[in-house]
């Protein structure tokens, strides 16, 4: 009896193993394969991380909102409506403690906030890649943007507050296509 209990608390706990990622892995691709694509202006470092390899750190432009009247504190749960500008490049437009009608918001923390301002937690400010490929596109980004104003930004997905990273860009040519043909 105590080797069947033990059989069976193995299996599961090799199923819940399985089970966690999985779930994480379908969330994500989910959003991927059906959210609505927003592009955020962005100023890329290269950074590196013993433990996750090469990425580029993005500094989302628009971290704010403006505060509609709700009272927020640091770390607090915050629905950021998104909308693009005239321009196609994505900005939040609204602050929220309720989940809004819409299903284009971003679910986020506060970092800190102010009578008329809200300062939030980006959470999609890091585009992983290929660790040989990492240093030429920060080389690439810095030699581009020294010549020119042109923008570069991230395009993300987002659905119903999730938002996953789907392509880097700069200056209008997404980092893969940039890459190509390097190691």
């Amino acid at each position: 009896m105590k080797k069947r209990l033990l059989i069976a608390l193995f299996i599961l706990a090799t199923l819940a193993q399985f089970a966690v990622p999985s779930s994480m892995i379908y969330k994500y691709e989910t959003v991927l394969g059906n959210g609505e694509v927003f592009r955020f202006k962005t100023a890329p470092v290269d950074p590196s991380d013993p433990f996750r390899g090469k990425y580029v750190t993005l500094s989302i432009e628009n971290d704010s909102v403006k505060n509609t009247g709700h009272l927020f504190s640091y770390g607090e749960s915050v629905f950021l409506v998104v909308e693009n500008d005239k321009d196609g490049f994505a900005y939040f437009s609204k602050a929220s403690k309720e989940k809004p009608a819409t299903s284009n918001y971003y679910k986020t923390r506060c970092k800190w906030a102010d009578g008329g301002e809200i300062r939030v937690q980006i959470g999609f400010d890091r585009y992983y890649m290929n660790e040989e490929k990492a240093p030429e596109a920060e080389r690439r980004y810095n030699a581009r943007r020294s010549k020119d104003a042109s923008p570069s930004w991230v395009s993300v997905r987002i659905l119903n507050g999730t938002a996953v990273i789907e392509d880097l860009f700069i200056n209008g040519v997404s980092v893969n296509e940039l890459l190509k043909g390097t190691r």
